[in-house]
């Protein structure tokens, strides 16, 4: 795995890029999502595009799938162009990919539930004030879920996230291009989850009524502090201490989970719940696994711009 250090060692300039190339976004400073997606994957980047051709690039975005201008979308970030190694034609990728610009692909606009997902599936410590925290975050992201559904937000379209959208392009377009994710879990708040009972969960979880929608202010109010406390754990020697999980936090998670898969599952034909979620691997895959968890991805440089 190369560090960040050696990786902003290598450029590359804007006439080597090559359709398809994966462009991966720098954390925006003072964006509280995209410092909490970089924050929780421990990565340099939270967002990803996909090059459309020499002067544009294809992205999941608000609000819809789409192409923008390379040169303006680029402007103050740090892009990191990650490759499929021994690729020699991407274009059915960037095919499937303006598809889905055509039939306006929802994005998935609310980052609640996504940075929900990346808490469960990425390590992380734990202190007692960051699980506080967590229980709310994924309180208000239950509210969202569920005002989702019953609005039917997206008119029976399923939203993608960025990553997602580039993972699924490449995926759809064959075998020989699919991104090989290493998607081991061990470690993490899910597989903690996985040992719990279910049945003992299901009896305690409570009416989903009791969630309301929280307003944007108390929105920004929870991810300032829930960003400043992940900030925390480098100037805290007593955050790199493990903690267990509180029974508040577990069944929150469980009831997280299961108000997912209930939103975003196609199907309903596996067994458990944690069947289900598995077949939504992609939303779990964040800019980072891009980044830095693939077998077939390479690092070609930090772009000139």
């Amino acid at each position: 795995m190369q560090t960040t250090l050696t990786i902003k060692q290598k450029t590359i300039k804007q006439n080597e890029l090559k359709k398809g190339d994966i462009l991966l976004f720098s954390v925006v400073k003072g964006d509280l999502e995209s410092e909490i997606i970089g924050l929780l994957t421990n990565a340099p980047v939270s967002h990803t595009a996909m090059l459309y051709d020499d002067t544009h690039i294809v992205e999941e975005t608000p609000p819809s799938a789409t192409i923008n201008n390379l040169a303006e979308r680029i402007k103050d970030r740090d892009i990191y162009v990650m490759r499929l190694k021994n690729s020699e034609d991407l274009s059915s990728v960037i095919d499937i990919a303006d598809g889905y610009v055509k039939e306006n692909l929802p994005y998935a606009s609310n980052a609640l539930p996504f940075i929900g997902l990346y808490m469960i599936g990425k390590r992380f410590i734990f202190t007692d004030k960051k699980q506080k925290l967590y229980c709310k975050l994924l309180e208000y992201a239950l509210a969202t879920l569920i005002d989702i559904n019953n609005h039917k937000k997206y008119g029976g379209k399923t939203p993608m996230m960025c990553s997602q959208f580039a993972y699924h392009c490449y995926k759809k377009s064959g075998h020989k291009n699919k991104i090989d994710v290493n998607s081991d879990m061990s470690g993490t708040i899910l597989s903690t989850i996985k040992k719990c009972d279910a049945n003992t969960m299901l009896q305690n979880m409570p009416p989903k009524e009791r969630y309301t929608m929280p307003s944007q202010s108390e929105i920004n109010k929870l991810l300032k502090d829930f960003c400043d406390e992940l900030k925390n754990n480098d100037k805290n020697p007593q955050a790199l201490n493990d903690t267990l999980l509180s029974d508040e936090l577990i069944l929150k998670t469980y009831e997280f989970i299961t108000c997912f898969v209930e939103v975003f599952a196609q199907n309903n034909n596996s067994n458990g719940i944690f069947d289900k979620l598995e077949e939504l691997h992609e939303y779990f895959i964040s800019p980072s696994d891009l980044l830095y968890n693939t077998t077939n991805l390479e690092f070609k440089g930090m772009l000139e711009h």
